[in-house]
């Protein structure tokens, strides 16, 4: 592209911008109904607004993904040459002229960068074009002014319009004329966040956490961005963020960054994060080593109405439950009261110590009750081991589970599209343990569905006296409670075994163990038939080609 000959000349900080300022902003959506965009002198309708409107559509998808991967904004080289400042501080008569300020958010700084399209290549703008004519010194900006620039703290994309981005005097003293300011029409709605916290390193982590734990902040309407791999540098983290008095209610993206040697040595829940209403994503604890109490998780220990998405857990635990009976712990999150967790994994080996009745461990979540629970696995050995050897009343004392998703669901709770892989072990010292459970995917059911989940991983029980009416080793759930809910199975799948006592899909369907075994809409196969299965599993799977995920076992369609 030619270079063209502007001899107009850009103007900067003293003399602010004029621009287009578009309804729209990274990382989130904004809601936009019935914009019109006018010139402020004339009243003009511009026609060409819808293409500006397409850009900044592209624009935002990636330069948002650009900032998830890369922690900062694609901008240009940060000098005086390739960033404009706004001031306030002008005349009243230029003020009139001055639309920007009427126009601009609320949230922004005085910083506006230029977007570097070359660090966000592979897009196509109806717009923007000059910004490939900027000089590799930037000396020519006076010449190039139809660019995209971006607010330093809002993050808000606005497009310059016009050779001149400031207000000029003639030599006369008075205002040039003939400079286009653009505004845009009412019956705009734009949540956008408040501001945007970067975290670099454990100092930063720690602030959160106090801020949060102290009642300061609850970083709602905040973003808080990873912007790399954090080690833990031998310190256990032991209070995590968010309590029941405060909870965390902002989003955490981990930018797919993770935390390293992470440690927690703890008689109480523990986990990264307490108790969250917020969103937690794209995290991940890549090693360390945890000991704790009931209702903990490596990432949440309960999640109130949250979202976990795209988090994984590569690290040990012992979860020694000797805080609340039905009290259980797992991989990713403790407890789920309300929310999603979604697209999250675990691979580290759960072991849980049992000095409670009814308490369990397992590789996604303990209990959960109107949560949806989609698109995991568990690839992790899960272990539980009653250490309690004394039944006070053989029907009420025992029924811990060792599961490899979930513990137990409600009537408004879902398990879809979930899998297990690692070995799951229940291990009873208890003489008359009524019912000692061990899933494949779920532990107890109380109503909610299983849907295009499968099971690879072995289920044992270990017990003192094995009654098979009573034990409940079953590949994909433990058992149904009888209280007025129907669970459903749908479309499940496991593999089969050739012993006596050989595994079956759901155990009992009784409380008590004396009603027999439940049915199931699902089959037992051989290794090779499951592994052709990916197809009747649904659109959430896919082949593991060459085998080389998951052991040729079908796999979700975003592992990588």
């Amino acid at each position: 592209m030619k270079k063209r000959n502007r001899k107009r000349k850009l103007t900067r900080s003293q003399k602010g911008i004029s621009l287009i300022a578009l309804t729209t902003t990274i990382l989130v959506l904004a809601i936009v109904t019935s914009i019109v965009v006018y010139n402020s002198k004339n009243n003009i309708m511009i026609k060409q607004y819808k293409k500006l409107e397409n850009d900044i559509d592209v624009l935002n998808n990636k330069v948002g993904m650009y900032y998830l991967k890369n922690g900062e904004l694609p901008i240009c080289m940060r000098s005086d040459r390739t960033y404009i400042e706004y001031n306030d501080n002008r005349t009243e008569e230029e003020q009139k002229y001055n639309k920007f300020k009427e126009d601009k958010h609320q949230n922004d700084n005085d910083k506006y960068f230029i977007l570097d399209l070359n660090k966000i290549d592979g897009i196509s703008l109806n717009y923007g074009a000059d910004f490939y004519n900027i000089d590799q010194a930037y000396t020519n900006l006076g010449y190039c002014p139809d660019l995209y620039v971006i607010n330093q703290q809002s993050h808000r994309i606005y497009y310059v319009k016009g050779i001149d981005m400031g207000i000029e005097r003639a030599a006369d003293g008075s205002l040039s004329n003939g400079k286009v300011y653009y505004t845009v029409g009412e019956n705009v709605e734009i949540p956008l966040y408040k501001s945007i916290k970067y975290i670099k390193d454990l100092t930063d982590l720690k602030e959160v956490r106090k801020n949060v734990n102290e009642g300061s902040q609850t970083y709602k309407d905040w973003i808080l961005i990873q912007t790399q791999n954090i080690k833990m540098n031998g310190e256990e983290w032991n209070e995590p963020i968010g309590t029941d008095a405060h909870p965390f209610e902002g989003e955490y993206n981990g930018a797919g960054y993770a935390i390293e040697n992470f440690k927690i040595n703890s008689t109480v829940s523990g986990g990264i994060f307490g108790v969250n209403k917020g969103t937690i994503q794209n995290l991940g604890i890549e090693s360390g080593k945890i000991v704790a109490n009931g209702i903990s998780g490596a990432i949440v220990s309960k999640n109130a109405g949250g979202s976990i998405i795209n988090c994984y857990n590569k690290a040990d635990a012992v979860y020694n439950i000797t805080n609340i009976e039905s009290g259980a712990s797992a991989g990713i999150c403790g407890q789920s009261t309300g929310g999603i967790i979604s697209q999250c994994y675990n691979s580290g080996t759960i072991t849980a110590n049992f000095s409670k009745r009814f308490s369990a461990v397992c590789g996604i979540v303990g209990v959960a009750s109107n949560t949806r629970i989609e698109e995991c696995y568990n690839i992790g050995n899960i272990s539980g081991i009653a250490q309690y050897s004394l039944s006070k009343n053989k029907w009420i004392d025992g029924n811990n589970r060792a599961c490899g998703i979930a513990d137990e669901i409600d009537t408004q709770s879902k398990i879809i599209n979930c899998y297990n892989m690692g070995n799951i072990t229940l291990t009873t010292k208890i003489a008359e343990d009524v019912c000692p459970v061990a899933a494949g995917i779920l532990g107890q059911n109380q109503g909610g569905n299983v849907e295009n989940c499968y099971n690879v991983g072995n289920i044992t029980v270990n017990e003192t006296r094995t009654d098979i009416k009573t034990t409940r080793r079953a590949a994909i759930c433990g058992c149904n409670y009888l209280n007025g809910n129907e669970s459903n199975y749908i479309n499940c799948y496991y593999v089969s075994e050739t012993t006596v006592n050989s595994l079956i899909a759901v155990g009992s369907n009784g409380y008590d163990g004396k009603n027999g075994y439940a049915p199931i809409v699902g089959n037992a196969k051989k290794p090779s038939e499951l592994r052709n299965l990916a197809s009747v599993l649904g659109d959430a799977y896919k082949e593991d080609k060459n085998s080389s995920l998951n052991s040729g076992y079908p796999i979700l369609t975003w592992q990588q």
